[in-house]
């Protein structure tokens, strides 16, 4: 998703050769209620300037869940609130935290 202001949502984004989804330049878009697993890269990229707003989807079983640069580390406390069921390994800058 490249500058981007829609809605992915109610999907099943599965078993992709790099991410299921990627956000990059001025994407403010909503990732709502899918169902993200098996991607061989992040289950979500995010890019900078990119700020999606990711809530209610399950996400597991990709080689990273969520992978964001540093832009957005600010808000992945709010993702994992917003997102209980990502389980895995996350790749985010200046923070150790991974959910299982």
């Amino acid at each position: 998703m490249v500058s981007s202001l829609g809605f992915v949502r109610d999907n099943v984004i599965k078993a992709n050769a790099r991410s299921g989804i990627l956000t990059a330049s001025e994407t403010y878009a909503i990732i709502d209620t899918n169902y993200i697993e098996e991607n061989q890269a992040a289950g979500i990229l995010i890019k900078e300037p990119s700020m999606p707003e990711i809530r209610r989807n399950e996400i597991q079983k990709n080689f990273f869940q969520i992978k964001m640069e540093k832009h957005a580390s600010k808000m992945f406390s709010r993702i994992c609130k917003e997102n209980p069921k990502i389980i895995g390994n996350n790749e985010i800058p200046g923070n150790t935290c991974n959910i299982f």
